[in-house]
């Protein structure tokens, strides 16, 4: 904060966080978070001027997140089948389609 002290910005308990990256503007950051499921990450951006949160996707499927576009609109996400067997897809978060 201003006054040079620590602020805790996760407040959860149970999950693990994982910064991913300042967003394309650099008035926020991305975020992976297993607070709500141990099992998965999911994607979340924070607004660094308010310190508020939100959800741009919710992992489901034991998704890999690797990259979100400049706008936002697109996610880069691998699945894992074997560990030399890996899938990446292509996620519309507005029509909420997968592309592999």
């Amino acid at each position: 904060d201003e006054d040079g002290k620590i602020q805790k910005l996760t407040h959860g308990t149970q999950g693990r966080y994982i910064f991913a990256g300042w967003n394309h503007e650099k008035d926020g950051f991305f975020y992976a978070s297993s607070e709500r499921d141990p099992h998965v990450y999911d994607l979340y951006e924070m607004d660094i001027g308010s310190y508020e949160s939100k959800c741009l996707f919710e992992n489901n499927d034991r998704w890999l997140i690797s990259d979100i576009s400049p706008d936002k609109k697109y996610l880069a996400l691998t699945r894992l089948n074997q560990i030399y067997d890996k899938d990446i897809y292509l996620y519309n978060r507005e029509t909420e389609e997968y592309t592999h």
